[in-house]
């Protein structure tokens, strides 16, 4: 837990998602894919940060800078979170651990 999780948590950031768990830093195995997702497989060991979804379509991600999408969803704010049992993931903000890398 860090300290966006307390502000989260202390009600300092609006419009939180309604019985929200904490903790935005996720690293966990893929249980399920989604159509068309070619990039990972089932038991794989990713890593999800803070950012969860972008629209992909106003100017900030247009121009390559995500962080600032008008849009933008957050895990442990917008999004439900790593200390959740099962997390429903955006493949575009998923990234291999070290440990994925190691086995390859």
């Amino acid at each position: 837990m860090c300290r966006t999780d307390l502000h989260v948590i202390d009600g300092e950031l609006p419009n939180p998602l309604l019985s929200i768990i904490p903790g935005h830093e996720i690293v966990g195995n893929i249980a399920a894919l989604g159509d068309g997702i070619a990039d990972f497989r089932i038991g794989e060991r990713v890593g999800i940060a803070w950012l969860g979804h972008t629209c992909g379509t106003c100017r900030p991600c247009r121009m390559g800078r995500e962080n600032l999408c008008e849009a933008a969803r957050f895990h442990g704010y917008t999004l439900q979170s790593g200390d959740a049992e099962y997390v429903v993931m955006d493949a575009r903000f998923c990234f291999f651990t070290a440990l994925a890398l190691l086995r390859c």
